[in-house]
């Protein structure tokens, strides 16, 4: 299929059009044929690390405190998201409680303001600090919590006063969500919701030999993991129409990032989806430290969901000029949301098809 990696893709919501365009006959007693109403049927999906959500360690009027994410920011992230009105929705950084209260904490404040989500589940790994999240106004069919992997790192520790090499094995910090999303009777979507390890520096764990850092040595053994349930699940469904979204940590360039895309060679292909704003923007973080902007959010689809993509309802949130405050993107959280909508119907992988989509791309 002649179709880049990274799809620049406008020309995809006409084909699907022509692909997926359903019909209802409309008829009267006095009609003497039928006419023909189309009937468009879309499934939107958001992804946004909402930044802390619940106490924590924070900075307010000039002073370090532990306290709650102040309200502002929990009404902008209410606000932001009810405009944006996902059908699905995954959250990273939710802070862990022993009784689920930040959970229960996000679930009222987005019911309060006109977003209610009766389906969620979540996923525990090793990281005891935080947890993703995913809520949903369809029904959740089935779930997996992906939080027993484990992986073997070379780790520098000073004993008696020397350095010396050992292995440690350690798990996925913050595992990965996987459900499957009964959309209507005839089409389901499965989500898988990462959140990779931060950049947060851990030196223990420096490869001297490929000069790579710790932190990223464990997002490169993350991300290979996560890949690695991504094949398993396109083993046994080559059309499986799946989502990988969340916070993965780095650069599209980045290993960690191009392991999770997969390879051109690949039997299943994996595609970026090309989310932008309004202005053609794609970063999705500022980082208040370097004062820089990077992408570091994505969404991964499969070549089965790629079929159902619709480009024109896609992107990167930004708030217009006319918008109130609370609107502002850095109102909420130093993460953008990043918003995907698919056509809710299955279109085949047909040679057809996907020659009629390599020439519209083309």
């Amino acid at each position: 299929m002649a179709m880049s990696r990274i799809l620049k893709i406008a020309a995809l919501p006409v084909l699907a059009f022509g692909l997926v365009l359903g019909y209802q006959s409309v008829s009267g007693k006095s009609e003497k044929k039928s006419s023909r109403v189309f009937s468009p049927a879309f499934v939107t999906v958001a992804s946004y690390n909402v930044e802390n959500w619940g106490k924590t360690g924070r900075v307010i009027n000039k002073k370090k405190v532990v306290a709650m994410k102040p309200a502002n920011e929990q009404e902008a992230v209410a606000t932001i998201l009810k405009k944006i009105n996902p059908d699905v929705l995954g959250l990273m950084e939710i802070l862990r409680d022993p009784k689920d209260e930040n959970i229960k904490s996000v679930r009222k404040t987005l019911k309060e303001a006109g977003l209610n989500y009766p389906y969620m589940t979540t996923v525990v790994g090793d990281d005891e600090r935080i947890q993703n999240l995913l809520l949903s106004r369809l029904p959740i069919t089935s779930t997996k919590a992906l939080n027993d992997d484990a992986f073997s790192l070379n780790v520098r520790q000073q004993i008696e006063g020397k350095w010396r090499v050992g292995k440690i094995t350690r798990r996925v910090e913050r595992g990965f969500i996987d459900a499957v999303i009964k959309v209507n009777p005839s089409y389901q979507l499965e989500i898988m919701v990462a959140h990779l390890k931060s950049k947060r520096p851990v030196h223990e764990f420096n490869d001297p030999r490929t000069h790579e850092f710790g932190e990223d040595v464990i997002r490169r053994n993350e991300a290979l993991i996560l890949r690695s349930h991504m094949m398993d699940r396109y083993k046994e469904n080559p059309e499986v129409n799946l989502l990988v979204m969340g916070d993965f940590n780095d650069v599209p360039t980045s290993a960690s990032s191009r392991t999770v895309l997969g390879n051109s060679y690949d039997s299943v292909l994996t595609h970026q989806l090309p989310l932008k704003d309004y202005l053609g923007d794609q970063w999705t973080h500022f980082y208040s430290e370097e004062k820089a902007y990077h992408v570091i959010d994505y969404m991964f689809a499969s070549e089965g969901l790629m079929m159902e993509f619709v480009p024109e309802k896609s992107y990167v949130y930004r708030e217009k000029s006319s918008d109130s405050a609370n609107l502002a993107w850095a109102s909420a959280s130093d993460h953008r949301p990043i918003v995907a909508t698919f056509w809710a119907t299955n279109i085949a992988l047909t040679p057809t098809n996907t020659q009629k989509m390599a020439k519209a791309l083309n």
